[in-house]
């Protein structure tokens, strides 16, 4: 998700320790926070909107250990 301004997911989620999965069109397939990066093209994602089963879970206290990765700035390189 380089370069979109605004990105919608509604599916079924939850949480494994330090990560958030939504669960894709692919049998036992999953995509996980970890792997993630939200704009990292310089457009930045305007808009985040989740609609999926626990993966903004915070009652284990390990929410920002989730989601550091989609959001954290990466250096470029081209």
């Amino acid at each position: 998700m380089d370069s979109v301004d605004f990105f919608f997911v509604a599916t079924d989620g939850f949480v494994a320790n330090s990560d958030a999965q939504y669960m894709m069109w692919d049998e036992n397939s999953f995509a996980c926070t970890s792997s993630m990066r939200l704009g990292d093209s310089g457009e930045k994602v305007k808009v985040f909107a989740s609609f999926t089963c626990f993966t903004f879970q915070n009652s284990d206290g390990l929410f920002w250990q989730r989601w550091k990765d989609p959001f954290a700035p990466r250096s470029l390189s081209y």
